[in-house]
């Protein structure tokens, strides 16, 4: 039985990125510098007069599910491990190219106090462009004994590198043994998940080890520290494993006990390895929302409408330019609207997103297009 369904795109899923990237602006613009300054100056002008959207963070987090089960619908229609690995590249990069160049020159234009110095610096291209976790370039530098220091030119950029490590790891799964993907993913992810939160960090077993044991657990934890997927494994094999479900029971009106109880398991061994109650809630209503859209889509139809498709068709876009642009404008003007001063933010967010849906209907998919002519198809 085949995994395809039969819509090219499932309208709340896009929805779902919708509701990640509103989260993730209204937490970069109200609540995540709520104690940075530059020189004295708060980079919020209201401070933390507005802060009450700490749980928008969370959206890229739902962001990475999202993707768990996207990129498994794009394995089941892709032939091989390279054609994978080209798609992916030229779905990622044109846009990332595009905000890069775009922030670094509004940056160097309009940032005269450096409120956001790591944008300004041309090395910083490297990581930004390649997708790869800073700190791996920083070490590099220190072997070869520059000591340079690396960052991305957006701090969002992070999450990029999760997901490049994702796309490894279930690519060579899937094209291993389709068959037993989901099985193996879920062997994975408890492996990996295990290590992290049991084993690396654990200093009673630390001190209770050989000298061998030691520096295996030495240099494993500094390896986790720039491979970093086993911190996001769990949301993304949930979205692989919700695919399988929506496939299961969307094709054969089958429910899968065996998937639903490898997300149980999963859900389980998360909560008992996070540090906070709210973690935990949102992890719950993530999964919840998954399992809704599979079995009871009517209770959550009310997400699904053609703004939010819009937006969510635009988030990758939006993701990648949102937060240096809009803290800059903000820490520039957003002290002049006196009370009112919660409106700046809001009318960023309704501008960045009309910009964000304009260049994915008139610029992303042409340039999606081009480079998947010249990798794919030359």
């Amino acid at each position: 039985m085949s995994n395809k369904t039969s819509e090219d795109r499932i309208e709340i899923i896009d929805s779902f990125r919708a509701l990640s990237i509103i989260g993730v602006m209204l937490y970069h613009f109200f609540s995540a510098y709520v104690n940075f300054s530059i020189n004295g100056k708060p980079y919020y002008p209201y401070e933390n007069k507005y802060d009450f959207f700490f749980w928008g963070k969370y959206g890229v987090e739902f962001f990475f599910i999202i993707s768990g089960f996207v990129i498994f619908y794009t394995l089941t229609n892709t032939p091989n491990l390279i054609t994978f690995a080209k798609r992916r590249f030229t779905r990622l990069f044109p846009s990332i190219l595009v905000s890069t160049l775009i922030i670094y020159v509004f940056l160097l234009f309009f940032d005269v106090h450096d409120v956001i110095p790591e944008g300004h610096k041309l090395r910083n291209f490297i990581p930004s462009l390649t997708f790869v976790k800073p700190s791996i370039f920083s070490e590099i530098s220190r072997i070869i004994a520059s000591k340079t220091q690396f960052e991305y030119i957006n701090g969002s950029y992070w999450s990029l590198w999760p997901e490049i490590e994702f796309y490894f790891i279930a690519g060579t799964l899937f094209f291993y043994n389709k068959k037993k993907y989901t099985r193996n993913l879920f062997i994975v992810t408890i492996s990996l998940m295990i290590v992290q939160n049991f084993l690396l960090g654990n200093q009673e077993l630390y001190r209770s080890s050989s000298d061998w044991i030691r520096i295996v657990l030495l240099y494993s934890s500094t390896l986790s520290q720039h491979f970093d997927i086993a911190n996001y494994i769990f949301y993304f094999s949930i979205g692989s494993l919700s695919f399988s479900l929506f496939c299961s029971w969307k094709n054969r009106k089958k429910v899968e006990l065996e998937l639903l109880l490898y997300i149980m398991f999963l859900v389980l061994i998360q909560t008992i390895t996070v540090q906070t109650n709210m973690l935990i809630i949102v992890n719950l209503v993530m999964v919840l929302l998954f399992m809704a859209f599979i079995y009871f889509p009517k209770t959550i139809s009310y997400i699904k409408n053609p703004f939010l498709s819009k937006i969510g068709l635009s988030s990758y876009f939006l993701y990648l330019i949102h937060e240096p642009i809009g803290i800059l404008i903000i820490n520039s003007f957003g002290g002049k609207t006196s009370n009112l001063a919660f409106i700046l933010p809001l009318l960023l967010i309704f501008a960045l997103i009309s910009i964000s849906i304009y260049y994915y209907d008139n610029i992303e998919k042409r340039l999606t297009n081009l480079c998947r002519q010249f990798l794919i198809k030359a």
